[in-house]
């Protein structure tokens, strides 16, 4: 188990989707690959996004989904 970590990314991929469903503007997608160094094939791993309103400082957790290092 390589511990916990943490990483911030910019949202600024469009996602016109995202625009159509909440009229927030077209840039809150994300992309991020995941450094996988000190995890071992097979490991399960656990990885949680967040959104943060930096207007006013909310945290907001979006997902946490699981995955087996391939």
């Amino acid at each position: 188990d390589a511990g916990a970590r943490f990483e911030m990314v910019q949202a600024d991929i469009a996602r016109t989707d995202v625009d159509a469903a909440y009229g927030v503007g077209v840039y809150h997608g994300y992309a991020m690959p995941l450094d996988l160094t000190g995890y071992e094939v097979g490991e399960l791993i656990h990885v949680s996004v967040y959104a943060v309103d930096l207007s006013v400082g909310e945290l907001r957790l979006l997902t946490t989904r699981s995955y087996t290092v391939e």
